[in-house]
């Protein structure tokens, strides 16, 4: 026995009871591996004529939230002082943030509008750069700072399966911001128009095309330098139309970065990546299938997709050849295949 502490309690009368709570315990909670920490207490007072002993052995915690290791033992962090501590076992708190903190208690954060930080026992307070009114702020953590129906990291991520239970959300491509699952009206209309334009385009080439290969045999059969004839009469309008989609397309991948600025090119990405934001129609139904993870169950969806434009646009052509009575050209299936594939494979890669 290393030290004894002997300390002598009053009866108190009005309240018949003992009042322990001034009574103070300083244990060291790094010093207790081979220490056994002890309370005897012994009561008597004159109502009863035996005497009532309570031995209690007892081991301190290490410092919690709130509290940092100073002279061999757990002192609070004064909130008032502008100190704090959020961490366990720490031996110093940590100052109040002014640019980044409303207020703090001795344990807790009230977070300005704008900051997010992932649980309770991190100290690490990061700014939403991208869109900071969706950290909300507040005494939280983690999805609990974050706008209705969105969570994550920064706030960046939707709600896909309803895990704050305000709904489904799915991520709006043009505005990069978290719709709920219900509007599908406005969905359907985007959806018909985006399959519309990926039909017009794919059209677009395989005219494009076929005129260069009926140019090219003509003059591979009747002209001397048929090369550069060819190279001069060619039809260039899918190929320029195409190059000015794609720059446009680089641009606004531009305007994604973290730049203030108030243009934004997003149709153009849609216009590039048809099936891609055709598929996020579907989001909002592929989420509640259990069973397959949401990423492969979108690439199956797009690959459906991409086979249903070619089917449409397979009996599109044959509908025509049969009113005109003329022969169907196996060639447009392979064009258009390979139309898809030019058109699709960068969005299979960003799933």
């Amino acid at each position: 026995m290393e030290s004894t502490q002997i300390s002598k309690i009053n009866f108190e009368n009005e309240t018949k009871s003992f009042n322990l709570g001034f009574l103070d315990f300083i244990i060291d909670p790094f010093e207790q591996d081979d220490k056994i920490q002890e309370i005897l207490i012994n009561c008597k007072t004159n109502y009863y004529d035996e005497s009532l002993a309570y031995l209690m052995r007892v081991k301190a915690f290490l410092c919690q939230l709130g509290e940092f290791y100073i002279s061999s033992s757990c002192q609070q962090c004064q909130s008032e002082q502008g100190f704090y501590s959020v961490t366990y076992n720490t031996t110093k708190c940590s100052i109040f943030d002014k640019n980044k903190f409303e207020a703090i208690t001795s344990n807790k954060i009230l977070l300005k509008i704008g900051y997010w930080r992932p649980h309770y026992t991190s100290d690490d307070v990061e700014l939403c750069y991208k869109n900071q009114y969706l950290c909300q702020g507040g005494w939280g953590v983690n999805n609990e700072l974050c706008f209705r129906g969105h969570l994550g990291g920064l706030c960046e991520e939707c709600d896909r399966f309803n895990v704050r239970g305000d709904g489904q959300f799915f991520k709006n491509q043009q505005s990069v911001e978290c719709e709920q699952c219900q509007d599908t009206t406005k969905r359907l209309i985007a959806f018909f128009l985006i399959s519309i334009w990926a039909i017009l385009s794919t059209l677009l080439t395989i005219g494009s095309i076929e005129k260069s290969n009926i140019l090219f045999a003509q003059l591979k059969l009747r002209q001397k330098f048929a090369h550069i004839l060819f190279k001069l009469n060619q039809d260039h309008e899918s190929i320029l139309f195409k190059l000015f989609l794609n720059y446009l397309w680089i641009f606004s991948l531009i305007f994604t970065f973290n730049i203030k600025l108030t243009i934004s090119l997003g149709i153009f990405k849609q216009s590039n990546d048809t099936s891609y934001f055709m598929t996020n129609f579907f989001e909002c139904f592929l989420s509640e299938i259990q069973e397959i993870e949401l990423i492969y169950t979108r690439i199956i969806v797009m690959l459906v997709l991409m086979v249903c434009q070619i089917l449409v646009i397979f009996i599109g052509f044959k509908i025509v050849s049969i009113i005109k009575n003329t022969k169907f050209k196996s060639l447009i299936i392979s064009i258009t295949i390979l139309q898809m594939y030019v058109q699709n494979y960068a969005s299979l890669l960003n799933q």
